[in-house]
C-alpha cells in the first residue's frame, strides 16, 4: 500500500505504520495516526546532496574596524557596539467574545425562597417541626416536595 491518506481506514493506517516500524497508541484517533506519517517533502539525512542549496554570497560588504594601533589612541581597546534587536513583546491573552459568554459569572445569583422558612435543627424530626409550627406533616412534606419523614439538619423548609 502507498502512503495512507484520510480515505484509508484506521486498520489500514495502523497496518502501514506497523510495516514502517512506527509506534502509535492503541487509543489514537484516525487524525492522530495520520499525523504520525512522515511527509515525503522533508529532506532526510539519508538523501544525497543534490546541490540545490542557495550559495552564500560572499560579495556583501562587511563592517571593517580600522586599525588605529599606530596613532596611540586608547579607543582601539573598546569593541564596536551594535544596537541589539528589540525583544518581541509578550502577547497578552484576551478572550474572544464567544469565550466570555461561556465563562460563568463570578457570583451566581442566589434566590431566597418566597415566604416564611424554617431551618431544621440537629435532632429535630419532621413531626416535631410540624407540631411546633402547628401544621400537618403531610402539608409540610407537600410544600417542600418531600417523600420521606427524615430531613437533615440545616435544611431550609418552606412554610407557605
Amino acid at each position: 500500500m502507498d502512503k495512507p491518506t484520510s480515505s484509508n481506514t484506521v486498520a489500514e493506517i495502523k497496518a502501514w505504520l506497523d510495516a514502517q516500524g512506527i509506534d502509535y497508541s492503541n487509543t489514537a484517533t484516525k487524525s492522530e495516526l495520520l499525523a504520525l506519517i512522515p511527509d515525503d517533502e522533508e529532506p532526510t539525512d539519508t538523501e544525497p546532496d543534490t546541490g540545490d542549496e542557495t550559495p552564500v554570497d560572499d560579495s556583501e560588504p562587511t563592517e571593517e574596524v580600522p586599525d588605529n594601533s599606530d596613532d596611540g589612541s586608547s579607543d582601539t581597546d573598546t569593541p564596536v557596539e551594535t544596537d541589539p534587536e528589540p525583544e518581541p513583546e509578550t502577547p497578552v491573552y484576551e478572550p474572544a467574545p464567544w469565550e466570555k459568554m461561556l465563562t460563568p459569572d463570578p457570583e451566581p445569583i442566589v434566590t431566597q425562597p418566597a415566604g416564611p422558612t424554617y431551618t431544621v435543627q440537629p435532632g429535630e424530626t419532621l413531626t416535631m417541626i410540624a407540631n411546633k409550627l402547628m401544621m400537618s406533616v403531610a402539608k409540610l412534606k407537600k410544600l417542600n416536595g418531600l417523600t420521606v419523614d427524615v430531613v437533615p439538619a440545616g435544611r431550609v423548609l418552606k412554610l407557605a
